[in-house]
């Protein structure tokens, strides 16, 4: 039938039972695909089950033991080298690339939406702005991970006012401003930075005919192995110590359990059944 915000709306026949024959729209929310999907990319945040309670949809996804990268980047003083910042967008990168394959665009890409396992490799996470896209409008994304990119280097947004705090302010500086770029950077670190938050989508980096090669091909990543960053090869900055778990409070963890109900279930009665499992967890095509 057509696209909605957050999906695909499906015209469906209704067969049996007491509505049968009657048609309804069904939508497809584009974020519980993806979700199921994110098990089959290195980058993507994905879910292992799914279960009901009776007011809630729960999702069972990975736990991310280093929090966002919001968090990273306070705990370690608020900037990133440039060393560091390169390897965690080139992951980023390749997150964002799988998506538009899908043909989706993110649309919320932020630190707060960028997790961190316990070895330092990213996962971008949150679907719920996510939307089907006509070729054209993918570089949106772009300009948010600019705009990640700047803010792991600088330690700021890059149209953030100190005189005027207001939202006003910040829109027109987004709108008729350049943002500074410090002195101390390369010219390759410059042109990278201007060039990813370019207000032209046509000529921002992603966005002209090269698309993402272009960007992996920019003197900015010298050094960086797209084989490797793909196969999550890469030696990623600020990973956990490898007795992080032991830090985990899993007598509080225990204490908290979520009943949940068998699918259609109207008696109430608590079963362990979930109505979705990640195949990569599937034995011969049973749990």
């Amino acid at each position: 039938m057509g696209l909605c915000s957050f999906g695909e709306v499906y015209l469906v026949h209704k067969s049996g039972g007491v509505d049968d024959g009657t048609l309804y729209a069904m939508k497809y929310r584009t974020e519980r695909g993806l979700l199921q999907k994110g098990l089959e990319a290195p980058f993507l945040v994905g879910v292992y089950y799914e279960f009901q309670t009776q007011r809630k949809l729960c999702l069972v996804q990975e736990y991310y033991a280093g929090g966002d990268l919001l968090d990273v980047l306070r705990e370690w003083g608020g900037v990133f080298s440039v060393d560091e910042t390169r390897l965690y967008l080139a992951e980023i990168i390749e997150a964002v690339e799988y998506l538009h394959k899908l043909r989706v665009i993110h649309r919320d890409l932020k630190l707060q939406n960028i997790f961190v396992d316990a070895e330092g490799h990213i996962a971008v996470a949150d679907y719920g702005l996510c939307k089907d896209f006509a070729w054209t409008k993918k570089e949106v994304d772009w300009w948010s991970v600019g705009v990640m990119a700047f803010e792991m280097m600088i330690g700021r947004t890059p149209f953030q006012s100190h005189e005027d705090k207001s939202d006003e302010a910040l829109f027109l500086n987004i709108l008729y401003r350049n943002p500074d770029i410090p002195l101390s950077f390369s010219d390759f670190e410059s042109d990278f930075m201007r060039r990813m938050l370019e207000k032209d989508p046509r000529v921002r980096l992603g966005g002209g005919k090269g698309g993402v090669d272009e960007m992996k091909e920019h003197p900015f990543f010298d050094g960086i192995n797209w084989d490797d960053v793909s196969r999550r090869k890469l030696v990623m900055p600020h990973a956990l110590d490898s007795e992080w778990e032991d830090l985990v409070d899993f007598e509080v963890v225990l204490e908290n359990e979520v009943s949940f109900l068998r699918p259609g279930d109207e008696g109430g009665n608590i079963n362990e059944a979930c109505s979705y499992i990640a195949p990569v967890l599937m034995r011969n095509g049973s749990y």
